[in-house]
């Protein structure tokens, strides 16, 4: 989006809220500064999510796979399993992605060393780890201190301890527990879409959210931040129905904020009616969600946000 386009999308935005204020009382945005910061905080919202569906049309080197190369992304690196037709390998980064997250100054590099296993020469694999978890543990228990603790910003709250029940081998193992007895992705998310009347978008990341909540660590950001991650690297076509905001803290704030102290199913309507009176694009509940987090923190003063 080049800077006449940012322009003439911030005056459709304005345009879209000043038709939604005459249906729906909106007391956080009752001047035009904290309208404006808001806006501003949804394009960059619409900005994040568009740029993971612009790299499934961009050439993206082989490089990007190798963790022990400076090229490494495993956002690129899913696309372009996913084209290769290693599509299990590719939903396996997706979540390792969002299990360490990219850290604000080292970025991918806890990524790269659990995925080099430490530049061992062997590749933490779906192969590998859903087929020998106790060979993982092992290697884990001997080599774990040597794993830089950088995790990103949703995830910084979690531990490497080898010992401890919230750790990566017990959330990886849980994850491997929810994919099934098939240790396939596609079968698991097969036998779900006919599970779904009507093969409903929403209702798949709906189940698929609920589902999740047998891996361990993965709360709502998390699962929420994977999922929606999945629909976007274009391995299922998912989105999410609600921002889930009941379970939140900085996306229910901005809900107070911007609604008033309401209940959870007055705020999850009220989102609806910004999903359909508003161009957000799609994910338009992820753009919702992350707009309204970061723009609780500073409303009437714009700040961009990395993390």
């Amino acid at each position: 989006m080049n800077h006449a386009q940012k322009l003439q999308k911030q005056k459709q935005l304005n345009s879209e809220l000043e038709q939604l204020k005459q249906t729906c009382l909106l007391p956080g945005l009752n001047d035009c500064v904290r309208q404006s910061v808001f806006v501003r905080q949804l394009l960059d919202s619409i900005r994040r999510v568009s740029f993971v569906y612009t790299l499934q049309n961009r050439n993206i080197s082989q490089e990007c796979i190798d963790p022990a190369s400076d090229a490494f992304d495993p956002i690129k690196a899913s696309i372009l399993l996913h084209r290769n037709g290693e599509v299990e390998e590719a939903f396996w980064l997706v979540f390792l992605a969002t299990f360490c997250g990219k850290n604000l100054k080292k970025g991918w590099l806890m990524l790269k060393q659990f995925y080099s296993m430490l530049n061992s020469g062997q590749i933490l694999t779906w192969e590998y780890i859903s087929n020998d978890m106790a060979q993982f543990h092992v290697w884990y228990d001997h080599n774990h201190t040597g794993i830089t603790r950088a995790f990103g910003n949703h995830r910084k709250f979690e531990t490497l301890k080898a010992t401890s029940q919230e750790g990566p081998k017990r959330v990886f193992e849980s994850y491997v527990n929810w994919v099934g007895p098939n240790l396939s992705h596609q079968q698991m998310i097969s036998d779900r879409i006919n599970g779904i009347a009507g093969h409903n978008l929403g209702a798949l990341f709906d189940d698929l959210y609920n589902s999740m909540n047998t891996v361990v660590r993965f709360g709502r950001i998390s699962r929420f931040d994977y999922l929606t991650m999945l629909g976007k690297v274009g391995l299922v076509n998912i989105e999410p129905p609600e921002t889930y905001l009941s379970s939140s803290t900085g996306p229910i704030k901005g809900a107070r904020l911007m609604f008033g102290h309401q209940s959870a199913d007055v705020y999850k309507s009220k989102l609806e009616l910004f999903e359909n009176g508003l161009s957000l694009g799609p994910m338009a509940m992820q753009v919702l969600e992350d707009a309204l987090c970061n723009w609780q923190k500073s409303p009437t003063e714009y700040k961009l946000f990395r993390g």
